[in-house]
């Protein structure tokens, strides 16, 4: 049986929660037990992890959701704003976060 290892690290990479799933499920209903009582300030997920859900609980922990984008969700961006990281789609990537309402964004 294949499985994922779904893992909550602190800025210097270091673990705080891991959580494994069987490979056939989705990500997205992880995320809520992943950071639930920790108290990050950010919180950065690729794209399978994006869903309003995932979203409500990471402002549950009044953290900033990060999120990647691929091109099935790019219609949905345009409330974010795009934050380049050179870790993402070889370094041709962009993470979106929230956009902030007192930037004007």
């Amino acid at each position: 049986m294949d499985f994922k290892l779904h893992v909550a690290v602190d800025q210097e990479g270091l673990p705080l929660r891991t959580l494994v799933t069987p490979r056939n499920r989705y990500d997205s209903p992880v995320l809520p037990h992943l950071i639930q009582g920790l108290r990050p300030s950010i919180v950065v997920t690729d794209a399978g992890y994006d869903s309003n859900a995932n979203r409500r609980a990471v402002k549950r922990v009044r953290a900033e959701p990060v999120t990647a984008v691929t091109s099935r969700s790019w219609p949905a961006v345009s409330k974010f704003k795009p934050v380049e990281n050179d870790n993402v789609n070889g370094g041709r990537g962009y993470l979106y976060g929230q956009r902030s309402s007192d930037t004007g964004c």
